[in-house]
């Protein structure tokens, strides 16, 4: 019983990426970084003594931080006009 709910739990978790990776290149990059860090913490050496919770985090924030670099946003109009807006106005 114990396994089932973990399971679930992947399976939720591929419902939220599988979508949009198939249509956004950034999400699809990303997950590939992902799963390759992943895989590469499970099977070097003197990577797999890293917990696994401890692996799961490195892979994230590696992950996320390369896609940040890699695709960041532009910024639109509305973003830059409020930007200007924020500057125009005293510290509160």
């Amino acid at each position: 019983m114990r396994t089932a709910p973990g399971i679930a739990i992947y399976g939720m978790f591929l419902a939220i990426i599988i979508p949009p990776s198939r249509t956004q290149k950034a999400v699809r990059t990303v997950v590939l970084l992902s799963a390759a860090l992943s895989i590469l913490l499970r099977y070097m050496p003197l990577l797999r003594e890293i917990p696994a919770g401890y692996a799961i985090i490195i892979c994230a924030v590696i992950a996320s931080t390369a896609g940040a670099l890699l695709f960041p946003l532009k910024e639109t109009e509305e973003q830059k006009e409020e930007t200007a807006e924020d500057e125009g106005r005293p510290d509160t």
